[in-house]
Order: C-alpha cells, then sequence, then structure tokens
C-alpha cells in the first residue's frame, strides 16, 4: 500500500493508493459536503456588490489540527474576501502592538446584541462595545501601529500571511467595491473621530478597514488561521509563534460572546466554541489545543451568517464532542508507547523454529498503548499516527489499559478506523475495554449486532499478543508442536551427538503432572534444570494480595529452572501446569554426578545455558529501547 498527498499551500489530504484506506475523520468531512449541499436557503450578499457575483452553489469545510494536518473537501481552494472574519486578527495584532489596557480604552469588551454594521457606541463615551463590530473592528485597525495607513495595512497583511502559512493578497476589486459603497462605515469612523476613539484621519483609517475586508483567503486558508489561534497563536504549517498566548485568550474570549454578533448566544450554547463570520460566506470555530475549522457558503441568514456554515459546525460540534464546556484534562500525547512483536512478544515463550518466524513477521503486528482522557482530537492524533505505519501492519492492538476516559465521539471514530481497517483484510483487537462500555456500543451499533470475526476484545496487551502471534504461526503452518518431543529436540542440548545425548538422557528421571498441579514452588528450594516434553507450564510470581502475575508460559521443548545450575537461592517464581504435562528433571546431584564422569556434555549444557541468557538480555534490551523509542 502506497500513500499519495494531494497538497496545496502546504496542505495534504491523506489517502492510500492501492487500498484507497482514509482517515476516518477525511470521510467524514467528504461526508458533510453530500448531507448539506442540497441546502440552497438563504442569499448571497449584495450590499457590496462585488460579494454579489459569488457562485451561490461554492462549499467547502475544512479541519486543522494544532499539529499541522488538514481534512478538507468541496471548493476548500475556492478563494474569497475574508471580510468580518479578519476582526479577530486585527485585533490580536493591535493588541500585540500596544496592549489590553489601551485597546480597552478604545474598544470595550461587551456584547451588543445588533448586528454587524450597527453603530453601537457608549453613550457617555461614544466608545464602541466591542471589537467584533463594525465601529469596534475600525477603532481597532487604526490601533495596530505604523507609519501610515498604507503601511498599517502592508503589516495587517504581512500577519495574516503569517497567521495562514502563505503568502496572501488583497483582492482590489472587492476593496474598491467596498469603498465606493461604504457611505455607512465612514459615518461611523467620523463618529469615532468625534469622540477621540481615532486619532488619524477618519477616511484613511476606513480605506485602511476596507482592505483588511478585502484580503483573499480559501476555506484551508482560514482553517488554518483558526488552527494557529488553536495552537495558542503558533501557525500549525511552519511553527512559527504569530501571537502571544495571552493575545489568542483574550481573542478567543471576544470570539466565544461576540463574534456572531445577535446570534452569539445562541451559537455559544448549541456548538460552544469561539468563532467569527464574514458575510462573504466564511465562518471559523476555534478549538483551544485541537482544531481550527472552516467552512464557506456565500448563502447568508438574516443575520449575515451562512446557513449551510452553521449547519455544518453543529453537526461537528455535536459529532466530535467539541463544545468548549465539555473539556477534560488530558496528557501530552495519547500514545504512551508503541511497537511490534518483531521486537516485543508475548510471554508465551516459544520454540527456535517458532521464534525465528515470529522475528521476521512479527512487524506485521502492532501494538499501540493509549493513555489519558480521549475526546475527538486524541483519536484523530492517534489514528494519523497509526495511519503513518499501517502498511506493514496485518494486526493492529489497541490497548486501552491506560485510558481513563473515552468521549462517544471518539469511540466512533475509532470503531469506524477499526472497520475500515478490517474492510482491508486487517485484524483489530481492543484489550482492557471492561470499563469503557462507550466502546463496545460504538461497536455494535455499527455493526448492527452481528459478530465481526476479525475484530477481537482481549483481557490485556499480552493474551492480544499471543492471539496474534498463534494466528501468524497458523497461516505459516508453524503453530503446531509434536505432541511429544525427545530431548534431542532441545535448544539447550544443540550440538551434542547422538551419544551424548543418549548419555545425557540417563542422567534425567521423567514426571507428569496434570492440570493446576505445581511442578517449582516460589521460594522453595531448588532441585534441578527441567526439560519439558509434553504440554504447557505458567511462571508465575506473586503480586498485590497475593494475586499471581504470569511472567512466562513454555510450552515442549523449552528448559527452565536454569539458574538453579548456578546458586542454590531459593526459587523466584512458580511453575504450574496449564495442562497435563510430562517433562524431564536433571537434578543438582545427577548434574554434579555429570560434571565428574561427562565433563564434556555438562561443558556444552552450560555453554548452551549461557548462549541462552545472552539471547535473553538481548531480547530484554531490545524490548526496552522498543518502549523508550
Amino acid at each position: 500500500m502506497t500513500e499519495c498527498t494531494t497538497e496545496h499551500h502546504g496542505l495534504s489530504k491523506s489517502i492510500t493508493s492501492s487500498e484507497q484506506m482514509m482517515h476516518p475523520l477525511q470521510i467524514y468531512v467528504d461526508q458533510l459536503i453530500g448531507k448539506y449541499k442540497s441546502c440552497h436557503e438563504g442569499d448571497v450578499a449584495t450590499y457590496i456588490p462585488e460579494l454579489g457575483l459569488a457562485d451561490p452553489n461554492w462549499f467547502a469545510v475544512a479541519i486543522t489540527t494544532v499539529d499541522g494536518h488538514t481534512y478538507f473537501a468541496g471548493d476548500s481552494l475556492q478563494t474569497f474576501s475574508i471580510q468580518s472574519i479578519s476582526k479577530p486578527f486585527v485585533y490580536g495584532l493591535a493588541l500585540q502592538d500596544v496592549g489590553l489596557d489601551t485597546v480597552m480604552r478604545h474598544v470595550g469588551v461587551e456584547p451588543s446584541g445588533d448586528t454587524f454594521n450597527s453603530i453601537s457606541l457608549d453613550p457617555q463615551t461614544g466608545r464602541p462595545l466591542n471589537p467584533m463590530i463594525n465601529a469596534g473592528a475600525i477603532a481597532t485597525s487604526e490601533m495596530v501601529m505604523a507609519e501610515n495607513s498604507d503601511h498599517r495595512f502592508e503589516r495587517i497583511l504581512q500577519t495574516f500571511s503569517k497567521l495562514a502559512g502563505r503568502k496572501l493578497q488583497l483582492d482590489e476589486s472587492v476593496y474598491q467595491s467596498e469603498s465606493r459603497t461604504g457611505y455607512r462605515n465612514r459615518a461611523i469612523a467620523n463618529l469615532l473621530r468625534n469622540s477621540d476613539m481615532i486619532h488619524n484621519d477618519p477616511d484613511s483609517t476606513v480605506e485602511c478597514y476596507f482592505k483588511q475586508c478585502s484580503i483573499l483567503t480559501s476555506c484551508q486558508d482560514l482553517a488554518v488561521m483558526a488552527g494557529t489561534l488553536a495552537a495558542a497563536g503558533v501557525c500549525p504549517l511552519n511553527g512559527e509563534k504569530v501571537f502571544s498566548s495571552s493575545v489568542v485568550s483574550s481573542v478567543l474570549s471576544i470570539m466565544s460572546s461576540c463574534g456572531m454578533y445577535d446570534f452569539a448566544g445562541e451559537w455559544i450554547c448549541h456548538v460552544g466554541m469561539p468563532a467569527k463570520s464574514g458575510v462573504a460566506g466564511g465562518i471559523i470555530g476555534v478549538m483551544p489545543g485541537q482544531f481550527g475549522i472552516a467552512v464557506f457558503s456565500p448563502r447568508l441568514d438574516t443575520h449575515g451568517n451562512s446557513i449551510r456554515g452553521i449547519n455544518v459546525f453543529k453537526d461537528i460540534a455535536a459529532t466530535l464532542g467539541l463544545h468548549l464546556f465539555n473539556r477534560s484534562s488530558q496528557p501530552r500525547t495519547f500514545i504512551r508507547t508503541r511497537y511490534d512483536a518483531s521486537h516485543i512478544t508475548s510471554k508465551q515463550l516459544r520454540p527456535k523454529f517458532q521464534t525465528r518466524i515470529l522475528q521476521a513477521l512479527g512487524k506485521s503486528i502492532g501494538v499501540w498503548n493509549l493513555q489519558g482522557f480521549l475526546h475527538a482530537y486524541a483519536i484523530e492524533w492517534v489514528i494519523r499516527e497509526v495511519l503513518k505505519m499501517i502498511q506493514d501492519k496485518n494486526y493492529l492492538i489497541f490497548d486501552m489499559h491506560r485510558v481513563i476516559g473515552l468521549a462517544p465521539a471518539a469511540a466512533d471514530l475509532l470503531v469506524k478506523f477499526a472497520n475500515e481497517s478490517i474492510a482491508q483484510g486487517k485484524y483489530v483487537l481492543f484489550t482492557h475495554c471492561d470499563r469503557h462500555f462507550v466502546l463496545t456500543q460504538a461497536a455494535e451499533k455499527l455493526s448492527g449486532n452481528q459478530d465481526t470475526p476479525q475484530l477481537h476484545w482481549m483481557a490485556d496487551a499480552d493474551s492480544a499478543l499471543q492471539w496474534c502471534e498463534d494466528h501468524l504461526l497458523r497461516l505459516n503452518d508453524a503453530l503446531e508442536i509434536p505432541d511429544q518431543v525427545e530431548i534431542k529436540d532441545f535448544e539447550i542440548v544443540k550440538s551434542m551427538t547422538p551419544a551424548q545425548l543418549q548419555t545425557l538422557r540417563t542422567y534425567l528421571k521423567g514426571f507428569s503432572k496434570q492440570k493446576n498441579q505445581v511442578l517449582i514452588h516460589e521460594g522453595g528450594e531448588v532441585d534441578g534444570l527441567y526439560f519439558l516434553t509434553l504440554g504447557y507450564v505458567n511462571i508465575t510470581i506473586e503480586g498485590d494480595h497475593g494475586k499471581p502475575i504470569r511472567v512466562a508460559t513454555c510450552s515442549p521443548m523449552m528448559s527452565f529452572g536454569e539458574m538453579a545450575l548456578f546458586d542454590r537461592s531459593p526459587r523466584s517464581a512458580t511453575v504450574r501446569a496449564s495442562t497435563h504435562v510430562q517433562y524431564y528433571v536433571l537434578s543438582m546431584e545427577a548434574f554434579a554426578q555429570l560434571r565428574t564422569e561427562n565433563s564434556q556434555i555438562a561443558f556444552i549444557l552450560m555453554d548452551n545455558i549461557m548462549s541462552g541468557f545472552s539471547d535473553k538480555l538481548r531480547h530484554a534490551n531490545d524490548e526496552i529501547n522498543s518502549l523508550n523509542g
């Protein structure tokens, strides 16, 4: 499976060319266009003549994450003038230039409850009520530090370009159209000059304001600009710091209370995120620390807001659970560790022939240990990380052990991704889901309560790993171990001649145990080296409250208890039969006799044991490196 990208201005839409595997959030964005494109309510703005030339059927959606990935659909590259969406960004520039106290002496922060072009001034001071209405925006624009009006606009344009991560430009035709018809805004500028809320020539001030509203942007640009606010002032595309975090906090506060004018209260109730609309048809929304969102559709309601845009934002907020006041704390990363089975295996110890296969093919088994409270952005990021590694993965294990909570929207995204992976022939396993009923409910809802053979719910990551290993070995006709093995099949006796093997056999004593019977007790005296020829045994240590913790499971062809040959310390673990077992024991007394009578055989045995210790140490180092990587 190869990955290809469709790029524009540094943005990419991730798809997979051979299997067409897409991120579920990209699928969702595509679906939004199909869901709402049939909505033909509302009219294109015509009070600025140039805006009336827009195609009313233009429609685009874009979502940019704080780490710079954008999901987009529809006419996302179609350019249009930014209009009033410029206001929060110019407000931020003014705050950065002269500070909050100075700005507030000229522009308030209270909602007006009026339309965007209302003359809402304080009756005593003449101060505009907030920077999102035209009066406040004109006063704010003048506070951008510059030598003159032209220089001021150049600074605004440069700042907008930094916010968007690419060079933007002025739409001269829209500017001229605004300038020719902007009588009301000129009247507002003169009232502001009369009350000393602005100090320069009103005409030059309002011309700069007309220009800032006429900057050309696309839906993708606006999503990145909103994403810069979501990322505390850092542009997601290039990491450039545009605004300080304190400036962003002030900007988002104003957007929350005043960004949608006389629709602001209903917006914050239903959508629940800072937003700003423009009469060209754009709306931006900001989910701090997660997403910048933009929708473009020129058909407006009576408030001057895009009708499709409002519908899409309501859908996104509900589907992804993005309401600002429904937040939980989260760690800086949602993946604690990630590894594959070529480096970290299950606790099922296996014969050498199986180990070699798993070392060669284990990379196809991927494990992601998730953590924290997982909301929609967290799962979006997790899925994107998984997609980076998915080409050579046939088994996906999501360990939920350290997940403290899972939002329903996040569960839906994760299950949709699981189903998409299964459709591509992969196996998906979730662990520790007994506390996360929202995940199993999402799976049942999507599958219609039908069994999905490739979706498995496992107790823990180790059992999930073992299931995948067994499945992989079965596919390679290597799972089965002979019912009865002989001493010559053990790795610990490799390089012995048939005669030496026959001699060693005379020093061994055979035993058998039924299921659940104990072969070795933790803390017990050492008694010798064990050779397992039939069945399986679990090696456990005592955990909290006496609960046994599995350290390993041994299968036929495996030996254990080797440390008995090196020291006489008490046994460090319990070995219990998990099936009927048969085994041989080389007792301490027999080994001492072997060293005296057949030193060459004893030397080979010890040499192979040391080689096994070396392999285990290398494997342990490999596991540690994988977990730290």
